[in-house]
């Protein structure tokens, strides 16, 4: 299942085409949605309502933005909540759509504060130099929607994701997920940490140090198959573990080797417990410059390095366990 927000302008070359998307959709994914900025073109008195479409159900709002820059000083923009389904069951679609139903005052309010915000308002809701202040905004978006409004909704329709967890020899990869878990329980509470629960609620985790990642030939059938009963592939190692390098490079080498199209997110996570006051800069620049070079392989790979104890540190493991609930 697919949710998403959706943020739209009518554009005056191209026509209604949407413009930002949380969390970010493939291409192909964005252009299956085209239908939704389109419903600017029909929209009769309401600034609210709902639309359905293809397995495909949404909440609307379209306004007008003060914009400085563009002819008639105003910009045409819809907001849009979008669920999309896998599976027809007529009861989950029932909740959706009075979910949905529902959303008419989150959205009105969003679309005020987008009008009211001085930033956005001064210079161009679509201004490219607003881009990362506007992503930021229609994240906190998302996650009052999808995690504060919704959360009662999604709970009841979990769907456990299976993540493969890989480890450097000398890291306890499993416990130091459990230390991440722990630290969300920790004060101050916050939005984003309600958010961390969720998606961790979603995904189970289970270890598997394959014995032969560094047989240059083998390609492993006990592999093949965890890869895919997985959502998911994650490595963790300490980023004080200057001999971790070498081990990622067996792994995603040995990943290669499986007759498979690697299609599943895979991440590498390095963790920063902060015991070590002498971090070794050094080993963690040759680990971090190994990882970008490993991406040209066919292995879909991001990477991340969290500290535990700084939750701050934790926005791109947030966005790729987002983006493998999103599956």
């Amino acid at each position: 299942m697919i949710r998403a927000l959706l943020l739209s302008r009518f554009d005056d070359r191209v026509g209604p085409v949407i413009l930002h998307s949380i969390p970010s959709l493939t291409e192909e994914t964005l252009a299956s949605f085209s239908t939704i900025p389109r419903l600017m073109d029909v929209i009769e008195g309401n600034n609210f309502f709902t639309h359905d479409f293809q397995n495909t159900y949404t909440a609307n709002f379209f306004f007008e933005m003060p914009t400085q820059n563009k002819r008639g000083k105003m910009e045409s923009v819809l907001l849009s909540i979008v669920f999309r389904v896998s599976i027809q069951d007529e009861v989950w679609i029932q909740k959706i759509t009075a979910f949905l139903q529902e959303q008419k005052d989150t959205l009105t309010e969003m679309a005020s504060t987008l009008k009211k915000d001085p930033v956005l308002n001064g210079t161009g809701l679509f201004n490219s130099e607003n881009k990362t202040y506007l992503k930021r905004m229609l994240y906190e978006f998302y996650t009052r929607i999808f995690v504060q409004n919704a959360r009662d909704l999604l709970v009841e329709n979990v769907v456990h994701q299976n993540i493969w967890v890989l480890s450097s020899s000398k890291y306890d990869g499993l416990a130091a997920l459990k230390r991440i878990k722990q630290a969300m329980d920790q004060p101050p509470r916050s939005i984003k940490k309600d958010l961390m629960q969720f998606l961790l609620s979603r995904l189970n985790f289970s270890l598997y140090n394959c014995e032969f990642r560094r047989d240059p030939i083998k390609a492993c059938s006990i592999c093949t198959r965890r890869y895919i009963e997985s959502a998911a592939c994650l490595f963790i190692f300490n980023v004080d573990d200057g001999d971790a390098r070498g081990e990622i490079e067996d792994a995603i080498a040995h990943m290669n080797r499986l007759d498979l199209i690697l299609a599943n997110p895979f991440l590498v996570l390095g963790v920063d417990d902060g015991e070590q006051n002498d971090r070794d800069l050094t080993a963690l620049l040759d680990i971090s410059t190994s990882i970008k070079k490993l991406k040209a392989t066919k292995v879909h790979m991001t990477q991340a390095i969290v500290n535990i104890d700084d939750f701050d540190t934790y926005h791109e493991l947030i966005k790729w366990i987002l983006s493998v609930v999103m599956l």
